[in-house]
């Protein structure tokens, strides 16, 4: 189990860094923090409008 999970974990300690420092990085500016993938990088991903409509 140690094998996949370790891997995952680096590669996603990367956004996952992003996203503390943005955090604080809003929290310093003194506004209340928010999410948004954009900020750290993240792609947002466009998903079909058919795909969950099964008629």
């Amino acid at each position: 189990m140690a094998l996949i999970n370790i891997p995952v974990i680096l590669i996603l300690s990367e956004l996952a860094f992003k996203a503390v420092q943005d955090y604080e990085a809003q929290l310093k500016k003194g506004i209340n923090p928010v999410f948004k993938s954009a900020d750290i990088g993240l792609v947002k991903k466009q998903i079909s409008g058919d795909r969950f409509n099964k008629s």
